[in-house]
């Protein structure tokens, strides 16, 4: 026993004297360091200055230089020269469009030359662009490419809404924040036209109304195609830019069944704050006075109403209220979830990729019913019969629903509804709030507006390569959409102050129970024919497209209300009053034919060649309108690329 006590204190003895050795060595080492200046103190700064070139010697100017894990940096001026401050043990990443970037360590350099290489992927890599593809190096055109995992890591419920920030000179919008609310405007390169300036949306080759039909998991890449040189080739349709939008496939020997489910918690942003409710009516006193001194400081509530409202406010809710709209009506969370199903098979002649995805966004509103749900699913088949020909075969559904109570605009409301005024008297009735307007009446007890919304669309085509570097295809892609909507205005009263079972009056916008209801169908067809040729003769690279494209659309819409239902559980047109029932309907028919005659040539000098020849019909109830037949044969692009 005594022997393994001294052992232990022999052991502890000796890490003691080591550990003292070790500082005094490191003691030594900081004193020798610091005396011959070989290291910088921390946070200390230096000027670094550089030459960055590229594999041929000549200077790359406008190189990015950035100090790693800051804000910090510069760019190269016009003869590749640089200078930057950073601090000691700091890194520098050079970067450039087209090359490699490039991280370097400090250290103790004060000089730091960087050559710069080709990435050669980057500049090889194939992008959609109108009608077939393209490397970007062969691009003459502003366009801009963003890949489909980039869009889906952002988790945006509309796949518009996950453009924003994404794409240079795209500019994304939403007026809404209500569940399943999408960008209310996309912009490519600024407002184009005093009418539409909307961007012309191309899935898989074939044009749609709306960017959201998409989900996000599904999409391979997007394509901005931003100016006239390439966008043209669509024609007047792309005045406003092009996104075009490819979506995912099978590969050959790919089999994956997967399950993804996601739960998350949408949380309102910062509000404004508000002042305490002594504060608040004091400043009401203040407005009316800075308009008129005359009347004195406390004008609207008196003196003793300042002082004492919030203690009156404990024993007299009724006659002295402190209402706080943000807490009655909003809650702090509010939940939404994702179900996806995905399943991917691929063999050497048939290759198949199935999703189906889920997805409920739940409203901030306490104790309003406002949610979003939406079902959607995607088909994409390749087949392969030979070397000589191939087809495809996709079809796509989408199924939304949205509730949403009938007084929308609650967010505005609450920032400038009165903290003084009841919302609920003490007996559980609910109070008028300054000539009815009770958000939490309107909001609850108001009514509701429902959407529902089915889309269905496909697409066949037909790949014939009769030789090598030609491919011909035949396209044809129908395009179904019913949607539905039903408006149910409750009518909604506030009781008086004495009596819970007295109805003295009705909220704002609830006088009646009014049932509006709203029918659109539409369907298009979509035909191509295209011919495309693509060689290779050694560095060089030629394409030439020729293709011809019919669009058909048709559009009918129907709307009929009919009011003072007596039942407000009902909401069904025939049980409303036959006597004043009133069923405004309008019919719509938008036939449009559209022909489109293609030539693109592309190598060095990119050429767009249009032919366009549109007929619209448009009957309302009995009157006809029938457009005057044009044609119109125009040079929609040129532009040249100089590689020299």
């Amino acid at each position: 026993m005594i022997h393994s006590l001294l052992g232990t204190f022999r052991m502890k003895l000796s890490h003691l004297c080591r550990a003292t050795l070790i500082l005094v060595c490191s003691f030594f080492s900081i004193f020798i360091a610091s005396a011959n200046g070989i290291e910088d103190s921390p946070g200390s700064e230096r000027e670094i200055t550089g030459y960055v070139q590229d594999a041929q010697g000549e200077p790359v100017i406008g190189a990015s230089i950035r100090v790693k894990g800051t804000t910090a940096g510069t760019i190269t001026d016009v003869n590749g020269y640089y200078s930057v401050k950073v601090a000691s043990g700091a890194t520098l990443v050079i970067s450039f469009i087209g090359y490699r970037t490039e991280e370097v360590k400090v250290g103790s350099h004060n000089t730091i030359d960087v050559i710069l290489q080709e990435d050669s992927e980057l500049i090889d890599e194939v992008v959609v662009i109108g009608y077939g593809i393209a490397k970007k190096k062969d691009l003459t055109g502003a366009a801009a490419n963003i890949k489909g995992d980039k869009v889906a890591e952002r988790r945006t419920t509309q796949l518009a809404t996950a453009l924003q920030g994404a794409v240079s000179g795209v500019l994304v919008t939403r007026s809404s924040s209500e569940p399943g609310a999408g960008a209310s405007n996309i912009l490519v390169r600024g407002v184009t036209t005093i009418g539409d300036s909307s961007p012309l949306i191309v899935v898989d080759g074939i044009p749609i109304d709306n960017i959201n039909d998409v989900n996000a998991n599904d999409v391979e890449s997007i394509t901005v195609l931003k100016d006239a040189a390439s966008a043209s080739i669509y024609g007047s349709r792309a005045a406003a830019g092009v996104i075009l939008v490819t979506t995912k496939r099978a590969a050959d020997k790919d089999l994956r069944i997967s399950y993804n489910f996601e739960y998350g918690i949408e949380i309102p942003t910062t509000q404004p704050k508000q002042v305490d409710f002594q504060r608040y009516l004091e400043m009401v006193n203040e407005l009316k006075y800075n308009d008129n001194p005359a009347g004195g400081l406390y004008t609207v509530y008196t003196e003793d109403q300042v002082n004492n409202w919030v203690n009156n406010n404990k024993t007299d809710p009724d006659n002295y209220p402190i209402t706080d709209w943000y807490d009655l009506l909003i809650k702090g969370s509010a939940p939404r979830q994702t179900h996806t199903v995905n399943l991917v098979g691929g063999s050497q002649n048939v290759k198949t990729r199935a999703s189906l995805s889920y997805e409920k966004v739940d409203g901030l509103y306490k104790d309003a019913d406002n949610y979003y749900e939406r079902y959607m699913a995607r088909l994409n088949n390749d087949l392969t019969f030979s070397k000589y020909l191939a087809a495809s075969l996709d079809l796509n559904v989408k199924y939304a629903k949205n509730h949403e109570p009938m007084f929308s605009d609650v967010w505005n409301s609450i920032l400038i509804a009165s903290p003084a005024y009841a919302w609920q008297w003490e007996h559980g009735g609910l109070a008028d709030v300054k000539g009815g307007n009770n958000l939490y009446g309107r909001l609850v007890e108001g009514g509701y507006n429902e959407t529902y919304s089915t889309k269905i669309g496909g697409r066949v085509s037909i790949d014939f390569t009769p030789f090598k570097d030609l491919k011909i295809s035949a396209v044809l892609a129908p395009n179904f959409s019913i949607s539905k909507g039903k408006k149910f205005q409750k009518e909604a009263g506030f009781t008086s102050q004495d009596d819970p079972t007295t109805i003295i009056g009705t909220f704002a916008g609830c006088g009646s129970t009014k049932l509006t209801e709203n029918r659109a169908d539409s369907r298009s067809l979509t035909t191509q024919f295209i011919a495309n040729y693509m060689k290779k003769f050694g560095k060089h690279d030629f394409n030439i497209m020729l293709g011809y494209e019919n669009y058909y659309y048709y559009h009918e819409t129907m709307s009929a209300s009919s009011d003072h239902y007596d039942l407000d559980s009902y909401p069904y047109l025939d049980a409303g009053p036959k006597d004043i029932w009133q069923t405004p309907v309008l019919l719509m028919r938008m036939p449009i034919a559209h022909i489109l005659v293609a030539l693109c040539i592309a190598s060095i000098i990119v050429i767009c060649f249009r032919s366009m020849f549109a007929v619209m019909v448009r009957h309302v109830f009995i009157k006809t309108l029938v457009g005057v037949h044009s044609r119109l044969y125009q040079l929609v692009g040129l532009s040249v690329k100089n590689l020299s």
